[in-house]
Order: structure tokens, then sequence, then C-alpha cells
């Protein structure tokens, strides 16, 4: 589905204020991520980055339980 008008102009002047998963919540689940992100980038806007300590707590929490041998 395209992004509709109205979210388009709320992205658009919008942008920074959010990161991309609080996007995807905010449109509640309207649009995946990979569409806001191609969107935003095409025109120039910038998303909010992910703070790098909340970063590497959801990849510790992502991690796997099991080491391969």
């Amino acid at each position: 589905m395209p992004i509709l008008k109205d979210h388009k102009e709320i992205l658009l002047t919008e942008s920074d204020s959010k990161t991309l998963p609080e996007w995807v919540e905010y449109f509640n689940g309207l649009y995946t991520k990979n569409q806001i992100y191609s969107f935003c980038y095409r025109n120039d806007c910038r998303i909010k980055k992910i703070p790098d300590e909340v970063k590497s707590k959801i990849q510790s929490q992502n991690a796997r339980k099991y080491h391969i041998n």
C-alpha cells in the first residue's frame, strides 16, 4: 500500500522527531519500516537515530541462546 498524502506530509515535516520503530507504531503498522525509510531517504528527510545504549540492549535480547559448534 502506498503512503497516503496526509501521512507523507506528516513524515516530511516531523520525520526527525521519532525513530523508525516509533513511526511504524505511530501509523499502527500500516506501513513497513522499509517503506517509511525509503520515502524519507528519497525526500532527504532525516529520521531520529536509535541511541547506542538502546541498540545494544536490543541486540543482546536478540542474541543466540546456544552457541553453534
